[in-house]
C-alpha cells in the first residue's frame, strides 16, 4: 500500500520489520527480495546488493529466486560503475541458471557490456540468443533492436535494416520495438539515399501507430 502511495521508505520500514520479526518465515526472502527492489529503485546499490546476498545463501531451494538475485546484483554493481564484478555475476547466472529468464537479461546486459566496449561480435553472440532463445518477447525484441544497432555500428548497413525490420516479423505484438525498429531502419535507408525506401518505411509507421511519437517523428522525416 505504500509503494502504491510512492511512500518508498514506509515500504522498506514494513518490509525490514517484516523480515526481522519473521527471520523463519517461508516469505522472509521474498521480502528481502522485495526490500533489494525498492533499493535499487532508489540507486541504494550497497544496501541492494547485500539483501540479495542474503538470499542467494538462504535459498537454495528456489532457483528462480536466486537467479533473479544473482542478475540484480550484476544490475547494481554496474549501477556502481564496477563492470568487472557485474560481469562476474551475470556470467554466473548464465552458468548456474542457464534456462531462466534471469539468465535472458543477464545475456542481454553481458551484450550491452561488450556493446560498449565496441566488442560487436560479442555483443551480437549474446542478443542473438535472446532474440532466439528469449522467454520474454518484450526482451527478445530489444535483443533484436540491439543487434541492429551493433551492425549498424561496425557500418554492415544492409544488414541492420534486415535486423531492424525483422521485429515486426518475429514479434508482431511488440509493437513499440517494432516501430522502433522500422524507424531505424528508414533513417539508414536516408543516410544511403534510398529515399523511396525511407519513404515508404515513414508511411507504414504513421498507418499503423497513428498518433503515437514514433508517428510524429515519422511524419517529420515525411514533410
Amino acid at each position: 500500500a505504500f509503494e502504491k502511495k510512492g511512500d518508498i521508505s514506509s515500504s522498506l520500514l514494513a518490509l525490514r520489520r517484516l523480515s526481522k520479526d519473521y527471520p523463519d518465515s517461508k516469505w522472509v526472502n521474498d521480502a528481502r527480495f522485495k526490500i533489494g527492489t525498492l533499493l535499487v529503485r532508489e540507486k541504494e546499490y550497497k544496501a541492494a546488493i547485500e539483501e540479495f546476498r542474503r538470499i542467494v545463501t538462504a535459498s537454495k531451494d528456489r532457483p528462480d529466486l536466486v537467479a533473479d538475485s544473482l542478475s540484480y546484483i550484476g544490475q547494481c554493481y554496474e549501477g556502481l560503475g564496477d563492470q568487472a564484478q557485474a560481469s562476474k555475476a551475470y556470467l554466473r547466472v548464465i552458468k548456474e541458471y542457464p534456462e531462466s529468464e534471469a539468465a535472458d537479461w543477464a545475456r542481454f546486459r553481458k551484450g550491452g557490456q561488450a556493446y560498449k566496449q565496441k566488442n560487436y561480435h560479442q555483443a551480437i553472440e549474446y542478443y542473438q540468443a535472446v532474440a532466439i532463445g528469449g522467454r520474454s518477447k518484450e526482451l527478445s525484441a530489444r535483443a533484436q533492436y540491439s543487434l541492429g544497432e551493433c551492425l549498424m555500428a561496425k557500418g554492415d548497413l544492409d544488414e541492420a535494416i534486415a535486423e531492424y525490420l525483422k521485429i515486426g516479423y518475429l514479434y508482431p505484438e511488440q509493437k513499440e520495438w517494432a516501430a522502433k525498429g522500422q524507424f531505424q531502419a528508414a533513417q539508414i535507408y536516408e543516410r544511403q539515399e534510398r529515399l523511396m525506401e525511407a519513404e515508404k518505411i515513414y508511411e507504414m509507421i504513421i498507418k499503423t501507430h497513428k498518433e503515437g511519437e514514433i508517428a510524429k517523428l515519422a511524419k517529420k522525416r515525411l514533410s
